[in-house]
């Protein structure tokens, strides 16, 4: 495989190149020669089309070409172990989320195991000006006491908690997410976005 050497300076051309025949083969099969040739002077920090190149490419090409990008954008460098963790996210989770609106469990879901592979100063480099949410370690620490589906449970039941109209299972998993959110420094209120 070739060496992702990508830079601000990279256009979508250049990122093609780092594909295989086959996969070029893929991409020219879902948006056409003459679109694929007409993208290929595009700066890469413009190109918005991720989810064509992502039903082409492997999990682990696409890692790669992730990593690349955030780092083209100023983002941190991945270390090893993260970059291992991600390619079998998205072999999971996919390579692109879910639409926005679509099913916010889903989305709230590709989030976290996302985080989940990050180091706590990978995911503040990610976040630098964005939005404060919550640290990979608070949410490990948070998944060690409470699993994933209570959380679930938790996420898609907001409205009826504040109504006041949760059910006494929503309730008890409410207290005990609660307790150990606290335990962990983790504010319960910004996992609900």
């Amino acid at each position: 495989m070739p060496e992702f050497m990508l830079d601000e300076n990279s256009v979508v051309g250049d990122l093609v190149a780092l594909f295989s025949d086959e996969e070029i083969a893929c991409l020219v099969g879902q948006v056409g020669a003459e679109a694929l040739a007409a993208v290929q002077s595009t700066p890469l920090v413009m190109f918005d089309q991720v989810d064509l190149i992502a039903g082409c490419i492997s999990p682990e090409k696409f890692a790669m070409i992730s990593e690349a990008m955030i780092g083209i954008m100023g983002g941190p460098e991945f270390s090893p172990e993260t970059q291992a963790c991600l390619e079998g996210f998205y072999a999971e989770f996919g390579m692109t989320p879910p639409p926005d609106g679509s099913d916010t469990a889903a989305e709230f879901a590709y989030l976290f195991n996302y985080l989940m592979c990050l180091t706590d100063e990978e995911a503040m480099a990610l976040s630098a000006g964005g939005e404060d949410a919550p640290l990979p370690s608070q949410l490990r620490c948070l998944t060690a006491q409470v699993d994933q589906e209570t959380l679930f449970l938790l996420l898609g039941s907001v409205e009826e908690i504040f109504a006041g109209s949760a059910s006494p299972e929503v309730l008890a998993a409410l207290q005990e997410t609660q307790i150990a959110s606290m335990t962990c420094g983790l504010d319960l209120l910004s996992l609900a976005g």
